[in-house]
């Protein structure tokens, strides 16, 4: 009995100690990205914007490779924290590739792009998108680089380092990455951080076209978090449509875009905690939100993507300044074969 009591003795100095040995680990690479960051424009453009010309941007969270229409994460009640292989990573982000060039698009603004992470089995999807659209620019900022995470135990989500990034066929100039607000307790450790990227293309009038790409936190207990990140953002967009600019800012923004989506497609608003309608109250004047709600943008991976079954909502669109006249928005159905989102494109003309 001594013996055993003494092998559960070491064991538990064991698991302590390996427990302590992670704790110091995290806190040891914990940092924040700065704010204010500028960002370098890679690849070669062709002319300015012009007024009076009619141009398709898309936003579209690719979902590090891994959401084919079988995957299910852990996060929202599924069983996977990682791709299922490398080949499905490669698959699914040439498919979500594919799908923008297929719509001709001038402008895409994508989020989840991972650059070396364990979920996505160390494929640089940044690298393959910037070779499929060779003639555009591209811009990108780190979203979060995070330390090892052990959790789930049956498949560890491991080390992260993701994206969000601007592709244009128009020049870019001035890119810069905003950090956005994030919790502030002791959750911080845990809790990634958030940007949205700023850039500005010339226009042939003189003015610019303010860009901007956001991913919002989606797994937030704290609703004054959210409030401040789009507080944030808003303040930056007033600044630039005050200066007399365009301004278009796209991106999943993890709220109800139209504010009743999930109820047209069956389901109850705001029963998931990243599908409350969007407070449009933050709006400031001269912006308008546009999305599509004929069909969802986003589902919930708690399972294999059932249609009618499983939740659907509309959290990607955009934000536009009213010198922007939106000729058509539209979710581009691709029944969530390569993402849990599904491409947002819209039509737009500078006024």
């Amino acid at each position: 009995m001594k013996r055993i009591l003494k092998w559960i003795g070491i064991l538990l100095i064991i698991v302590i100690a390996v427990a302590l040995g992670y704790v110091g680990y995290v806190f040891a690479s914990y940092s924040r990205i700065s704010d204010d960051l500028p960002l370098e424009t890679n690849g070669v453009a062709g002319d300015m914007l012009n007024t009076g010309e009619q141009y398709k941007i898309a936003t579209y969270n690719i979902g590090f490779g891994a959401y084919d229409a079988e995957f299910s994460f852990f996060m929202d009640g599924g069983e996977r924290a990682r791709a299922v292989s490398q080949d499905a990573v490669l698959n699914n982000t040439k498919g979500a590739a594919s799908v923008l060039l297929d719509q001709g698009v001038d402008i895409a603004l994508l989020q989840e792009v991972d650059i070396d992470s364990d979920r996505s089995h160390h494929v640089d999807q940044l690298g393959m998108l910037k070779a499929d659209f060779a003639d555009h620019q591209l811009v990108s900022a780190i979203n979060y680089d995070s330390a090892y995470l052990p959790y789930p135990f049956h498949e560890p989500i491991g080390k992260s380092k993701s994206s969000i990034a601007v592709l244009s066929r128009f020049p870019m100039e001035n890119a810069r990455r905003y950090s956005l607000p994030i919790m502030q307790d002791v959750s911080k450790i845990v809790d990634l951080d958030r940007c949205f990227i700023r850039t500005e293309l010339p226009t042939q009038d003189g003015k610019m076209l303010c860009l901007y790409n956001v991913h919002m936190s989606a797994y937030l207990s704290d609703q004054q978090v959210h409030q401040a990140q789009i507080e944030t953002l808003m303040s930056k967009m007033q600044q630039d449509y005050e200066a007399g600019h365009y301004v278009i800012c796209g991106g999943d923004f993890n709220h109800d875009m139209t504010g009743d989506s999930a109820t047209k497609f069956g389901f109850e608003t705001g029963s998931q905690s990243w599908a409350m309608p969007f407070p449009t109250e933050y709006l400031p004047a001269g912006f308008h939100i546009e999305a599509d709600d004929s069909i969802p943008s986003c589902r919930n991976a708690d399972e294999p993507y059932q249609p009618g079954h499983t939740f659907v909502i509309t959290v990607d669109g955009f934000i536009v300044s009213d010198n922007v006249q939106v000729d058509q928005v539209m979710n581009i159905d691709t029944a969530f074969a390569y993402s849990d989102h599904t491409p947002v494109v819209m039509s737009f003309t500078l006024q």
